[in-house]
């Protein structure tokens, strides 16, 4: 289903980030109207874009709080973390953990994603997502992997040290 794009070219014609704006590259009008809403207001606090490097800046931690902070406004909840058994209340706080965990496994997929292609900004993803583990064994493994994603940046013809790879079977 086809919605109106909120992002109309007369708007865009007066913006001076228009050359290079990532959201006229999004198909807006597959979202619905409160979806383009909340992707349209956050890159405007959120996002800066540095014109010598010709890239966009984000800090991934304020942008899990606009959503939880979004979810907050909401009366509904995740259907798909469902549990009956729980009160409303605590239900509400199990979307939030459940939001976070989702998060989390954005930023790991986007690491792994990129981890061949562009090893920097796969260590990137890692480390926004060392903000979020859960425990311990996880958090070492996070740090080993950007460990391992660095030492193949600086030495990629030399063999793994076996004592420094982030995957043991290797």
């Amino acid at each position: 289903m086809a919605y109106k794009n909120i992002l109309d070219t007369k708007k865009c014609n007066g913006c001076y980030s228009r050359d290079f704006c990532f959201l006229r590259k999004i198909s807006l009008q597959d979202y619905p109207e409160s979806t383009q809403n909340f992707i349209v207001h956050i890159p405007s606090s959120l996002f800066s874009f540095d014109k010598t490097e010709y890239r966009w800046h984000t800090n991934y931690q304020a942008i899990l709080e606009q959503i939880i902070a979004y979810y907050n406004d909401q009366r509904n909840i995740i259907q798909e973390n469902l549990k009956p058994v729980l009160s409303f209340e605590t239900q509400r706080d199990s979307d939030r953990q459940f939001i976070r965990d989702k998060f989390k496994q954005l930023l790991d997929v986007a690491a792994k994603a990129t981890e061949k292609s562009a090893p920097e900004v796969s260590i990137v993803f890692d480390g926004t997502g060392l903000v979020f583990v859960s425990d311990y064994l996880e958090t070492v493994h996070q740090v080993l992997s950007m460990f391992q994603k660095y030492t193949d940046i600086v030495n990629p013809n030399e063999d793994d040290c076996g004592y420094f790879s982030a995957n043991p079977n290797n």
